[in-house]
């Protein structure tokens, strides 16, 4: 990770997210966060946000207009949301769903 490295970080308010943020921060990278409400801010300079929902293909196309004007991104990291905690067949096929759209189906768009 270098000075010019661009990482995007989905959910980078918390958790392994913030960890893996304030790392690339610390690298001298650029770090931008995606969230329904990020607040760069508290990471400190170095740091950017999106509003966007990363399950949606709208949301999705917000963050690449973003890496398109602010690109190379050197990396992606989406480890936010996922399904909600239970047994395996107690969880709907909306929620399965939705899961699968935020943590698989948006950072292979992006």
């Amino acid at each position: 990770m270098h000075s010019q490295s661009i990482v995007i970080v989905g959910g980078g308010h918390a958790g392994a997210q913030l960890c893996a943020s304030l790392a690339a921060l610390g690298h001298g990278a650029r770090v931008h966060l995606v969230a329904r409400n990020p607040d760069p801010r508290a990471l400190g300079a170095g740091a950017t946000g999106s509003a966007a929902d990363l399950s949606t293909s709208d949301g999705v196309a917000t963050v690449a207009t973003w890496a398109h004007a602010n690109g190379p991104v050197d990396g992606i990291l989406v480890n936010g949301g996922g399904p909600p905690a239970g047994r395996d067949f107690s969880l709907s096929e909306e929620q399965w769903q939705l899961a699968f759209s935020l943590l698989l189906l948006g950072p292979l768009r992006l």
